[in-house]
Parts: structure tokens; sequence; C-alpha cells
């Protein structure tokens, strides 16, 4: 293939995605909480994929955790319940280092 034809252009445009919340790395925190279930590695690779994901977890001023990924999977019932791989590498989530802004409802009215 000519090198001539490609559009260098193009390629110096295409811009990384932006970081999310959860900043550049997109670490997957591993940690037990309340409500999460508790899964080993081979029973967490077993799920069919259309049945497991992760989400993001928001801040929490309580609990003096920041905005962080956590593996989930969907429960009886079609609910989505956040997982803990127990024996999986245990990565506590990060520590909360500013204020929590509180996210209210938009009114159309």
């Amino acid at each position: 293939m000519n090198s001539e034809h490609f559009d260098v252009e193009y390629v110096d445009a295409v811009k990384a995605p932006a970081p999310d919340a959860c900043g550049d790395d997109n670490l997957l925190y591993n940690y037990p909480g309340p409500g999460f279930l508790r899964l080993r590695w081979a029973e967490w690779c077993g799920l069919a994929r259309d049945c497991k994901g992760n989400w993001l977890e928001l801040p929490n001023a309580s609990g003096q955790r920041a905005a962080h990924k956590v593996r989930v999977a969907i429960v009886k019932g079609g609910a989505m319940a956040p997982v803990f791989v127990v024996d999986a590498l245990r990565v506590d989530p990060p520590a909360l280092t500013g204020p929590i802004h509180e996210v209210r409802p938009c009114s159309l009215a």
C-alpha cells in the first residue's frame, strides 16, 4: 500500500477520548461492600458477557470515597449488583479529596 494515499491531516486530528470521572487509568476497584456479590474469579469469568460489566460508583461523603469503577453483574430479577471477586487482589476505592457537589434533577416547568 502506498503511503501517499493516507490523509495525514485526518490522522493528526483524531483525539483520544476525554478522561471520565475516574481518570485516565480506568482502574476497576475490587473491595467488599454492602450489597456486593461475592464471586470467585472463575465464577466471574464464567458469567455470560451480556450479564456482567462495570459501572461508575458516585462519590460518597459518608464513606469518604471518590468516584470509581466496580464490576457489576445481573442478579435474579434483572437488577445490577456490584461484585467483589474474593480471590483477586483487593483494591480499595480512592479517598475523597474535595467537596461533593449535589446533583439536583432538572425541572422542565
